[in-house]
């Protein structure tokens, strides 16, 4: 699924852009490179393992309620030189939870 939004996002992706992917599945950096070609070298992926949030569908499709945030996840970075800087980044837009932790690509 992700594929397809990497090929519609395309066209607006910018040289040093961050993409996230939560949750991530094995090859998320693969496949975008398939989808972005060169464009992929100048970009950072980051896969998160999971959702930051626990979550239920209260109203499917249209409403969720959040349970609780979960105390940290992992993320895989590529490259993964990037990845004081998209850490950083992510965990000011997340705050102090979840913590984002580092998973070896």
């Amino acid at each position: 699924a992700h594929g397809q939004y990497f090929e519609a996002f395309e066209p607006y992706i910018k040289k040093g852009t961050v993409i996230v992917c939560m949750p991530a599945r094995s090859g998320g950096d693969l496949l975008l490179a398939a989808k972005l070609g060169a464009k992929a070298d100048d970009v950072t992926f980051v896969g998160f393992e999971t959702l930051p949030w626990a979550c239920r569908f209260t109203d499917w499709g249209k409403k969720a309620t959040i349970l609780g945030t979960k105390g940290s996840i992992l993320a895989a970075v590529t490259p993964p030189a990037n990845t004081p800087k998209a850490f950083a980044m992510l965990q000011g837009l997340l705050g102090v939870f979840p913590n984002c932790t580092y998973s070896p690509n």
